[in-house]
């Protein structure tokens, strides 16, 4: 018996906030779908070191699961 194919959900994304390292790699990879980034600065008492607010050229497609969009 042959098994149906198992389905991932995806959603458009316009926008996005990533870590340093995800655009560090993303300039590296796909410089090409970026629009627009901006530097969100570190917070005191967080241990991070900020974030990017990206836009891009057009909507890329995400698994659901792995999305994180911008909240202001």
């Amino acid at each position: 018996m042959r098994k149906s194919p198992e389905t991932i959900d995806l959603v458009p994304v316009g926008n996005e906030n990533l870590s340093a390292t995800e655009f560090i790699e993303l300039v590296k990879t796909s410089k090409h779908l970026i629009k627009k980034s901006e530097i969100v600065p570190p917070v005191l008492g967080k241990k991070d070191f900020g974030s990017f607010d990206v836009s891009y050229n057009r909507p890329i497609y995400k698994p659901f699961f792995g999305f994180k969009p911008i909240t202001r």
